[in-house]
């Protein structure tokens, strides 16, 4: 096998297991322990659209204090409700797709079905 394929949910539920899954996957021991780290995961979904095209020329020219005081009022910081109406149109209209990819990776996806 040359490709491993993992959901977040497996992730999420037992790190330490799916951490030791994956090494094994690459020929490395499992029982290796990688330092610890913390990585903030905050969406930064930008508030207008437009300005997408000049976020990159902003971070070559812009000091990065008053980049982070810009992106207060650029980027919102959590990600938009999404409706039960509209979850139930997107689980319908990828519902095949859903299921030819559970059969596809071998992985149970009927969470994704709800």
């Amino acid at each position: 096998h040359q490709l491993y394929i993992s959901l977040y949910e497996e992730l999420r539920g037992d790190y330490a297991g799916w951490l030791s899954r994956l090494l094994l996957f690459l020929g490395v021991n499992p029982a290796f322990v990688p330092a610890h780290s913390e990585v903030p995961s905050t969406p930064h979904l930008l508030k207008l659209r437009g300005l997408q095209q000049f976020r990159h020329l902003g971070n070559r020219i812009i000091p990065g204090r008053i980049r982070t005081r810009i992106k207060k009022h650029v980027y919102q910081e959590r990600l938009p409700e999404l409706h039960a109406e509209d979850q139930a149109i997107l689980v319908r209209y990828y519902r095949d797709n859903i299921l030819k990819l559970q059969d596809l990776i071998q992985k149970d996806l009927t969470s994704w079905l709800h």
